[in-house]
């Protein structure tokens, strides 16, 4: 999860979604026994978290804008394979009920909102402030390393997030930044859960919870940081 805002003070404040909010029973089979909330008591809870944080969000700044993209763990799926659209994905179906929610009250919510992938697409970007900001998940490269490898090949493609100077991605659990090209920069975010068991096995890391938040303007980035 990552907090992202303009240079010009209390004007905008962007709230991107790049990491897994909630997984499935599908995505592998240990979670039948892991997960510690059944499906919609996940979807309910993310749902409320949300609403709130994007209400609080509101009420300070003069625009909000809220995006997200989906990931292996929100994907709908029978057993392990993925079925539907790349937007299928439960993530983006709780940004959708807010959205949907938010919009009934305009005096309140008028000057929120909310990006999300076209049908077809995992990735968007988004205009911050005149930089381009790409979100992906990050499941779909094998490892953090292979970022780099991965956004050049979409920015060749001409996808969704060829042109993002900054590119925010999740999925590995643990935090990870790296300039690329020519003034371009990945930055992986970290979870805001008490740490990752699964990342930690798989690499002997011990990765430190946090929310991202970074300052953007049209010259780029600065005042990184976790919280």
């Amino acid at each position: 999860m990552a907090a992202l805002r303009s240079w010009s003070p209390g004007s905008l404040n962007a709230s991107i979604d790049s990491t897994t909010t909630f997984g499935t029973y599908e995505n592998t089979a240990q979670q039948a026994y892991t997960n510690d909330l059944s499906m919609t008591e996940m979807i309910r809870v993310h749902r409320r978290i949300t609403f709130e944080g994007l209400d609080r969000l509101a009420g300070r700044f003069d625009r909000v804008v809220a995006a997200t993209c989906g990931s292996n763990h929100g994907r709908v799926r029978r057993g392990r394979e993925a079925v539907g659209p790349p937007n299928d994905d439960w993530g983006i179906e709780v940004m959708s009920q807010i959205a949907d929610a938010y919009a009934r009250n305009t005096d309140a919510y008028g000057h929120v909102s909310f990006v999300m992938p076209e049908k077809w697409r995992e990735t968007v970007s988004l205009d911050i402030a005149g930089t381009t900001v790409g979100l992906a998940h990050g499941h779909q490269y094998p490892r953090p390393e292979k970022a780099g490898d991965w956004w050049r090949a979409q920015s060749f493609g001409r996808q969704a997030i060829a042109d993002a100077s900054i590119l925010i991605t999740g999925h590995y659990h643990h935090f990870r930044t790296q300039q690329l090209g020519n003034g371009r920069l990945h930055i992986q975010a970290p979870t805001l859960d008490n740490g990752s068991d699964w990342y930690t096995a798989r690499s002997g890391e011990v990765s430190s919870a946090g929310l991202l938040v970074l300052s953007v303007s049209p010259n780029g980035w600065d005042h990184l940081r976790l919280l």
